[in-house]
């Protein structure tokens, strides 16, 4: 696997909701874990979370089981079928076998039993927000490399698919039918426009975009149009 090195995201662009019915529980927790993200939103309900939810942020949840309305395996449920995921920590009361199951199944990263040992929310608490800082980063690195991308001529796009392969310039001449001189002039030109000097660099740019919801697509692979036998 390809590592990708993805830019550190600064705590205060950090969100945590918290989904508690109970007041007086919701701003302890918020007390609790409020120097661990940049801000900190409490909700009462599921029905009031998903009103106030913003999907172009980065974010995590701190929910609790039993709520009035929704409950939280079938907010997790719901968050599911709109593909808007995002690093969640379960408590409740009941602790039960079957309830712990079902919120790990529905994408629960844990599950705490009330009443909350302090030091264990703490530490699961800063492991959601190490989660949502990486994802962050990735997401402002993935923009970054969309836009990139997108300043790429047709015959660069064709060249891109062919370098992550790991086609060399002679390839890359042969199969798109030009001289190896204009093959080397569209290798230089797509490196330089994504400020990086290997094809293992764009392999790594190109795992990021295959991810990248914005990526223009007509159903089929954008980054990967071209085939080619190495």
């Amino acid at each position: 696997m390809i590592p990708i090195l993805i830019p550190r995201e600064p705590s205060q662009a950090t969100r945590l909701h918290i989904v508690e019915d109970d007041p007086v529980v919701g701003q302890c927790l918020a007390g609790v874990v409020t120097d661990r993200f940049g801000e900190v939103l409490l909700h009462g309900s599921a029905e009031e979370f998903l009103g106030s939810y913003d999907r172009d942020r980065c974010c995590a949840l701190l929910l609790d089981f039993s709520l009035p309305g929704m409950d939280g395996v079938e907010l997790l449920e719901c968050l599911e079928r709109e593909h808007a995921m995002l690093p969640t920590l379960m408590m409740s009361a009941d602790a039960s076998v079957k309830r712990v199951v079902a919120a790990i199944r529905r994408g629960a990263v844990d599950f705490l039993p009330k009443p909350l040992d302090p030091r264990r929310l703490i530490e699961q608490v800063d492991s959601l927000a190490a989660k949502v800082r990486h994802e962050a980063g990735l997401r402002r690195l993935r923009q970054t490399r969309l836009r990139e991308w997108q300043q790429l001529t047709t015959r660069e796009r064709e060249v891109f698919a062919l370098l992550i392969r790991g086609a060399s310039a002679k390839q890359v001449a042969s199969h798109l039918g030009v001289r190896l001189r204009t093959a080397h002039i569209h290798r230089t030109n797509v490196l330089r426009k994504f400020g990086v000097e290997t094809a293992v660099d764009l392999a790594r740019i190109a795992v990021l975009l295959r991810h990248a919801p914005d990526m223009p697509t007509d159903g089929r692979d954008p980054i990967g149009q071209v085939s080619m036998d190495l």
